[in-house]
């Protein structure tokens, strides 16, 4: 069953030589950007790519139409890697037409650009298409396997692993066909380690199929089983073609083993596929293959019906003459099954006798023609075959026998040098491991002395940002008790100053104002309900001495809450009180103070409004006064450490005569602002 090896083998690689053609792609991408724009090669990459991707399959189904297509995508290219790609594509999708003059003319472009350009991985390429001409085309072996290795050296020289795993497929096919069998395991496991080394799956496939065929042609069934199964649990979403192509060995493999019903199975999956191939010879060869097997399961009807569809398509295909060998004498076989003498003779003669035929099938058909001139009684004639069908099969068995032991001691001698790299590889791994157990001990110990050292300076630092920031409270607490030393004492010399030097007598008033300045002297913030209240004792004191046209007012926003929002201490009374003592006080006419505390986003405001002496308010509101200089310092420490500042701002509305008449005070405070200076001297002074 081994006559449709050599179409099997022609078509894989034409395959092998497309995907090799489009993976050399990324390899130039640099030589190719330096004709042309990045854009420009990106998009000619991206176009070949997608021809790819989308006419795989229609080189043997339809070529013509991928031909059709690569001449219009190259008139979008100009003379560049891409170009040469698609050249070799092209090259592809001919083979399957049969226009052996028009592929010669794109392989000698190829080859013309490869020696100007020395792309040597195309270089490659062409040599490994070249060597698949020889051979199919040719017929010379020889010359085709040199050029397969010429192919091989050029992608060791560039370091392309990826085609080198497709020119070791081609090069163990090529073995094969020579009976080497040896150095066809030897470049088909080539191929696996180096699929294996660059983790990629696409080519795995067809090595083990590879692989499966050609232990199924020494028949060490074992083994090729061992493959065929592999390659069988990932057949899914492979081409068409490869789907074809392992059917069909894999058919072969079980029929040697004479597992014909499982042989059977297998063939009518390739006819399934072959169905919708536009070349004939592949249908052909399913077709012979089923009546074969149907002929040795002893359905000689169905086989006969078979070998006749044999037949039409061989004469559609124009197939070669090893086909054509193996058609007519199998033709002849099933006559004889059927006892009809004449037309197995018939077919035997057209059968003919050629050299390209191989031993396994010239031993069956020697064998068929003993049998012929035995049921003739031409027992001279039987004889005399006989001895040739012996003849071969002693030659099938030697090659065999010769092939099971060169393989067996490649393997050995493979598997005796792995062994001992295995034991160089543990020596060296003995002494790697105890180094590297020094290195972590020795690192270990440095690592926990960094530890250590790095836990000390980080409480280190920590104990003197500590230090640090207890200082920087104490210092703005002292800061902060030096202010408010100086605002207290301000505050009961102009009180006492008021009251004993006036006529007001009013002696409660000035009690409870001394009384509510001594609680809140260790107090550096206050509530603004407290501030209020205080400012309103103190007004209250003050309106005596202001007369009756004076006029107080607070307007409270419903949005402040009075008694929960915080605010520095005195912080309104010290306005309040210059705007009496340098605005309000002596002064004739309507004269008025008003408090107006409002919510404004994210702040609240508190403004104080006034008129009356206009020109010593002003000399009260320079900064130059204590008050004043009270309030700006306890702002300034409080914003440093914030990162939301309370804004102070004092303004004048002028009159219509450009001279002010209203003094505005704006205390801005802005919402959950830090007054933790003051809070933790009032902690402390609790304590």
């Amino acid at each position: 069953m081994a006559h449709n090896r050599h179409c099997s083998i022609k078509q894989r690689r034409l395959t092998t030589l497309l995907m090799m053609a489009i993976m050399i792609v990324p390899v130039f991408m640099t030589n190719s950007c330096r004709k042309q724009c990045a854009a420009g090669h990106s998009q000619e990459s991206m176009l070949v790519d997608s021809i790819y991707d989308n006419l795989i399959d229609s080189i043997y189904i339809n070529p013509r139409h991928v031909i059709n297509i690569i001449d219009s995508a190259q008139k979008s290219t100009i003379d560049s890697l891409n170009y040469y790609k698609l050249e070799l594509l092209k090259g592809a999708a001919l083979s399957n037409t049969a226009e052996t003059e028009k592929r010669e003319k794109v392989y000698e472009r190829t080859l013309d650009y490869c020696r100007r350009t020395d792309n040597y991985e195309l270089e490659a390429m062409w040599w490994n298409s070249h060597a698949i001409h020889m051979d199919i085309n040719i017929g010379d072996r020889d010359s085709a396997q040199r050029c397969f290795e010429h192919a091989y050296k050029l992608l060791e020289t560039s370091g392309n692993k990826q085609q080198l795993i497709s020119v070791c497929i081609n090069l163990a096919d090529a073995c094969k066909q020579t009976g080497d069998i040896a150095r066809s395991t030897q470049y088909y496991r080539r191929a696996l380690t180096l699929c294996d080394s660059l983790n990629l799956e696409k080519d795995i496939f067809n090595i083990y199929v590879g692989l499966g065929q050609t232990y199924s042609e020494i028949e060490n069934f074992k083994e090729a089983d061992i493959y065929f199964k592999k390659a069988l649990n990932i057949i899914d979403n492979k081409p068409p073609y490869d789907k074809y192509f392992f059917y069909n060995s894999y058919g072969n493999c079980l029929f040697l083993q004479g597992k014909y019903a499982e042989a059977l199975k297998q063939f009518r999956n390739a006819g399934q596929i072959a169905d919708n191939f536009s070349v004939p010879t592949f249908k052909c060869i399913v077709e012979t293959n089923l009546s074969e097997v149907l002929m040795m399961m002893g359905h000689y009807d169905s086989a006969h019906h078979h070998i006749n569809k044999a037949h039409e398509l061989f004469n559609e295909s124009e197939s070669g003459a090893v086909l054509k060998f193996y058609l007519h004498s199998l033709a002849g076989d099933l006559a004889l099954h059927e006892n009809n003498t004449t037309a197995a003779m018939k077919y035997f003669k057209a059968a003919g006798d050629t050299l390209a035929v191989g031993p396994r099938e010239m031993a069956l058909h020697y064998n068929r023609l003993h049998r012929f001139f035995s049921m003739t009684h031409d027992y001279k004639n039987a004889y005399k075959y006989l001895l040739r069908a012996d003849y071969y099969n002693d030659s099938i068995n030697n090659y065999n026998v010769r092939n099971q032991m060169a393989e067996l001691d490649y393997r050995y001698t493979q598997d005796t040098t792995i062994l001992q790299q295995q034991l160089i590889i543990s020596e060296k791994e003995g002494r790697v491991e105890s180094l590297e157990m020094q290195i972590f001990i020795i690192v270990l110990v440095v690592l926990l002395v960094a530890l250590f050292v790095t836990v000390i300076l980080m409480h280190t630092r920590r104990r003197r940002i500590m230090k640090e920031e207890e200082l920087k409270q104490s210092l703005y607490s002292m800061r902060l008790a030096n202010i408010r030393n100086r605002i207290s004492p301000h505050f009961v010399f102009n009180i006492l100053n008021r009251e004993l030097s006036g006529t007001n007598k009013n002696i409660d008033n000035l009690v409870t104002l001394l009384r509510m300045n001594l609680q809140l002297c260790d107090r550096y913030t206050v509530s603004l309900q407290e501030e209020l209240e205080f400012v309103d004792t103190y007004v209250y004191s003050e309106m005596p001495s202001l007369g009756d046209d004076f006029e107080y007012k607070k307007l409270i926003s419903p949005k402040v809450d009075t008694e929960s929002f915080i605010m520095p201490s005195m912080l309104i009374q010290i306005f309040v009180e210059n705007a009496i003592k340098h605005g309000l006080r002596g002064y004739e006419g309507h004269k008025y103070l008003h408090i107006i505390v409002d919510k404004t986003g994210s702040a609240t405001t508190i403004t104080i409004k006034n008129n009356g002496h206009m020109t010593s308010h002003a000399t009260a509101m320079s900064k130059t006064g204590t008050g004043m200089r009270v309030v700006t310092q306890t702002i300034n420490i409080l914003n440093e450490r914030n990162e939301k500042k309370i804004n102070l701002l004092v303004s004048s509305p002028q009159s219509n005569n450009g001279s002010p008449n209203e003094w505005n005070v704006t205390i801005s405070i802005p919402d959950g602002f830090d007054f933790s200076p003051m809070n933790s001297r009032i902690a402390s002074c609790k304590a």
